[in-house]
C-alpha cells in the first residue's frame, strides 16, 4: 500500500484507475495500491485464520465495554481500531490451537504491570466458579483503579461461539467475582487484568492473565 500526499494533482480520489490502480483512504490517510482480484482462497491455513477471524468478531460484539476498553487503548493514535487489535493479536495464538488457552484479552498499554496472581474454583453452587486476583507492589506514584474479569465457556476458536462473554470488575479489595449460571461440569477460561492510575493521572491497563476451571456441579 503507497501513501499519497497529493493524488491526482491534488484532488482527492477514490475508486480504480485503469483497472491496475485503486486509491483509497483509511482513517484519513490517502492511499494507492495495485488492483488485485480475489481468488476466495481455501487452503487449510487460510481458512484457520477466516474462522478464528469471525470467532474473534463475535467476541467483540459480545464482550461489553469493559473489555473493549484495554484494545481501544491500545489503537488510541494508531491507524487501526479497538477491534482490529485484538484480532492482530489473537489470530497468531488462536489459529492453530483448539482451545482458548493463548487468548490475549488486554494487551497492556503504558507499562501497567500484569496482575501477580489469578486462581479459580468451582463455586459452593452448582455452575459458579469464583475467581480471585491479586496486584503486585506498585512503582512510586501508581494505583489501582480495578480488576477486570472476563469469563469465557472454554472451546475450540474456529467453530461457532458458544454461550456468552461475561465480564465483571471490582474496585476494591479482595479482587474477587463469583461467575455463575455456568454450564455444570463444563471448562471455564477466567482472564483478568488490572486497571491503573499512572502518576500523571493517565490509566494504564496491564496485560491479561489467564487460568482454567470447571464450572462446580
Amino acid at each position: 500500500m503507497a501513501k499519497t500526499q497529493a493524488p491526482l494533482f491534488g484532488f482527492r480520489a477514490r475508486g480504480q484507475l485503469g483497472k491496475t490502480l485503486v486509491f483509497s483512504d483509511w482513517r484519513g490517510v490517502s492511499y494507492a495500491r495495485q488492483r488485485v482480484i480475489p481468488a476466495n482462497p481455501s487452503t487449510e491455513a487460510q481458512v484457520s485464520v477466516r474462522s478464528v477471524f469471525a470467532w474473534l468478531n463475535d467476541y467483540w460484539r459480545l464482550a461489553s465495554s469493559l473489555a473493549h476498553e484495554p484494545w481501544e487503548a491500545y489503537a488510541r493514535g494508531r491507524p487501526f481500531t479497538g477491534r482490529n487489535a485484538l484480532i492482530s493479536f489473537n489470530v497468531p495464538q488462536l489459529r492453530d490451537a483448539t482451545d482458548l488457552f493463548q487468548f490475549v484479552a488486554s494487551p497492556g498499554t503504558m507499562s501497567a504491570p500484569p496482575l501477580s496472581d489469578l486462581v479459580a474454583s468451582s463455586g459452593p453452587e452448582s455452575g459458579e466458579i469464583v475467581a480471585t486476583a491479586s496486584v503486585g507492589s506498585l512503582a512510586p506514584g501508581w494505583s489501582v483503579v480495578q480488576v477486570v474479569f472476563v469469563c469465557l465457556r472454554n472451546q475450540d476458536p474456529h467453530s461457532a461461539f458458544l454461550e456468552t462473554v461475561r465480564v465483571a470488575s471490582v474496585e476494591e479489595e479482595p479482587y474477587e467475582v463469583t461467575f455463575d449460571s455456568l454450564s455444570p461440569g463444563e471448562g471455564y477460561v477466567v482472564t483478568a487484568w488490572g486497571v491503573f492510575r499512572r502518576p500523571d493521572g493517565r490509566l494504564a491497563y496491564g496485560p491479561s492473565v489467564l487460568t482454567y476451571q470447571v464450572a462446580g456441579s
